[in-house]
């Protein structure tokens, strides 16, 4: 089982927004300051980054006259409040305008792979907004939901099935993609746990099934498909041969195995299916109802018809040494014939 790695630190994210907050206040005062003092003398303002910071933390005992939140020399050259508020709130604008232009520049990536729309949707992948994930907030776990983890502080699980609320919603899949040992078999388990509906669960490893099988056998009964015995659980059993006791059955059940092979398009596709559904409904059907086999051998050396008993291994050992089968007994009458 794996376990997410914590690479968010709420300590260096604070810092870091502290960080940048005040960077962006101090470049604002001074660009304020050389803006105004130009705006009132034509020439360039004396103050520095460092003037600028201290006039930030001495600002707020200023208001009516921020021209003395600065140094003797640069507050005579700043005009009064009825000019500083107004230059302070234009380039407080600009300097927003040009954050969010390098935002987006950030976020169109040159190196995207397909910046063009689909039916008017931006084809583009993204990091999803605050309101991208509205849909998805879920107070709870509830039925028909899977747990999809948690952003903002908020649970966030797939859409409620068609016909559980006002909205409408569509029922989706969810695709767990990211690197080896970041978590995705963790968040799995997680989802899976939190399920309270039935569910199929497939994988060619332990993990799964270890950390989620005694919450599944808490809420019913669980059963494990394990041919190879590799989870060291009771296994679960299927043999074709329960729906194989009747012709009928026997036909229904060849008919099925055959149909996870597709259809053959070749010209003599439909030739072969049907003889592997006939010689499958014989092999099935047996298991309940002994037959005896007639056979002829095709190259005529054996005019007079031998009698065998219908097993498994005599029809197979017949369909390769190339012989022409008639089945006969219990069974209704079956004609195999092998080219």
């Amino acid at each position: 089982m794996t376990t997410p790695n914590q690479t968010n630190d709420p300590a260096t994210d604070i810092t870091i927004a502290v960080v940048a907050v005040g960077s962006y206040i101090t470049i604002a005062q001074w660009l304020t300051a050389a803006t105004a003092t130009y705006a009132t003398h034509q020439t360039r303002t004396p103050a520095n980054l460092r003037d600028a910071f201290g006039a930030t933390i001495e600002l707020k005992d200023q208001l009516n006259n921020p021209a003395n939140a600065w140094p003797t020399p640069i507050a005579e050259l700043l005009p009064g409040p009825w000019l500083y508020w107004p230059i302070a709130a234009i380039v407080h604008l600009l300097l927003a305008l040009i954050a969010y232009k390098i935002v987006q520049i950030i976020r169109n990536s040159p190196d995207a792979i397909d910046r063009r729309k689909r039916l008017g949707v931006n084809a583009q992948s993204r990091t999803a907004r605050r309101s991208d994930l509205k849909p998805l907030a879920s107070k709870a776990a509830a039925p028909g939901r899977y747990h999809l983890g948690r952003a903002h502080g908020r649970n966030l699980a797939t859409e409620p099935p068609p016909g559980t609320t006002r909205k409408r919603t569509t029922p989706g899949a969810v695709a767990v993609i990211a690197p080896s040992r970041s978590g995705k078999t963790f968040a799995t388990i997680n989802s899976i746990n939190q399920w309270q509906g039935p569910a199929i669960l497939s994988s060619v490893k332990r993990d799964l099934i270890d950390g989620t099988l005694a919450q599944r056998a808490a809420l019913g009964e669980v059963r494990i498909y394990d041919p190879k015995a590799i989870s060291g659980q009771p296994r679960a059993n299927w043999t074709p041969l329960h729906r194989s006791q009747t012709r009928t059955g026997a036909t229904q059940m060849a008919r099925m195995l055959l149909s996870a092979t597709g259809h053959d398009r070749t010209s003599n596709g439909s030739f072969w299916t049907d003889q592997a559904e006939g010689l499958l409904t014989t092999l099935l059907g047996h298991e309940h109802q002994p037959g005896v086999l007639n056979h002829h051998r095709t190259d005529h050396t054996s005019p007079t018809p031998t009698m065998v008993q219908l097993t498994p291994a005599n029809v197979l050992r017949g369909i390769q040494t190339g012989q022409a089968l008639l089945v006969h007994g219990s069974l209704p009458p079956i004609h195999l014939k092998t080219t």
